[in-house]
């Protein structure tokens, strides 16, 4: 992947583990494959950091707050953060179909 990638998907999450799993495969399975992923890990309690710890993606980024600053602050967050030219929002508990991004 180059340094900038052409989409940024960010995902303010909160205690999604339950959905997360879904929502990895369908970012993982995308056929367009230049972006980055900014995962913001809202003060989760659930086991979403224990899911999100286990991601093996150059192209993911995992961002873990200590408290829930709500989803905009989130967003936000990953905003920041982004190095795409695009970029979109993903809840944690939502899936792409594999053409979303292209």
């Amino acid at each position: 992947m180059n340094s900038s990638p052409l989409l940024s998907v960010i995902t303010a999450t909160f205690n999604d583990a339950e959905f997360l799993l879904q929502c990895i495969d369908s970012m993982l399975n995308q056929a367009q494959e230049d972006w980055e992923w900014l995962l913001v890990n809202n003060g989760s309690t659930d086991k979403t950091a224990d899911i999100l710890a286990k991601l093996d993606d150059e192209r993911i980024q995992v961002i873990n707050l200590e408290n829930n600053v709500g989803v905009s602050a989130g967003r936000n967050e990953g905003l920041k953060r982004m190095k795409g030219l695009f970029f979109c929002f993903l809840d944690g508990d939502d899936v792409l179909p594999p053409e979303s991004l292209r």
